[in-house]
């Protein structure tokens, strides 16, 4: 959970050891959703999504293609192999990118050490995602651009563990 002066601007979910959502997984999250605005109507559009994307794998969840929900947006997805729902308040969730560490960076602001979910957030989906290996933490991605190619590691800072711009090439 995400909060900006006391108010949630984004949550979410992670079902781990499951193969699939049950029922009941599927009825707590769509009870969650309707928690965040009693005004919404959580309908079948809404619970199939979720069924169906849960189990579609992404790297991470913001590569996922969102639905929205009055002024949720939500994403599903397994991100390897838990099944994954975040949601955001449209226009409450800020730029969450590191300070630069180093001037590697390009129109877009992105740089050594931005989140992989940041980078989609600026970008969008990149046009070719290569595993290029693994190291202790985890595996080493490219992710290619027209203009450029973020090499993307799993990393900490500021106590937050997540795949970030390793290298900008």
């Amino acid at each position: 959970m995400q909060t900006i002066e006391n108010k949630v601007v984004s949550f979410g979910i992670v079902y781990y050891e499951r193969d699939i959502l049950s029922e009941a997984d599927l009825n707590f999250v769509c009870q969650l959703l309707q928690s965040a605005d009693i005004n919404l109507n959580v309908d079948h559009k809404v619970r199939d999504y979720i069924h169906t994307n849960a189990e579609r794998h992404v790297f991470q969840i913001k590569q996922a293609s969102p639905i929205t929900l009055g002024k949720l947006k939500i994403y599903a997805g397994k991100v390897g192999p838990e099944q994954t729902i975040s949601v955001e308040k449209i226009g409450s969730v800020p730029n969450t990118s590191s300070i630069p560490t180093n001037s590697d960076s390009n129109s877009y602001g992105i740089t050594v050490g931005t989140t992989a979910d940041d980078v989609l957030a600026k970008r969008g989906k990149p046009t070719e995602t290569v595993s290029l290996g693994r190291d202790e933490y985890g595996l080493i991605v490219s992710w290619k651009y027209p203009d450029v190619t973020y090499i993307m590691r799993h990393r900490e800072r500021a106590g937050i563990t997540a795949y970030r711009v390793f290298e900008i090439r």
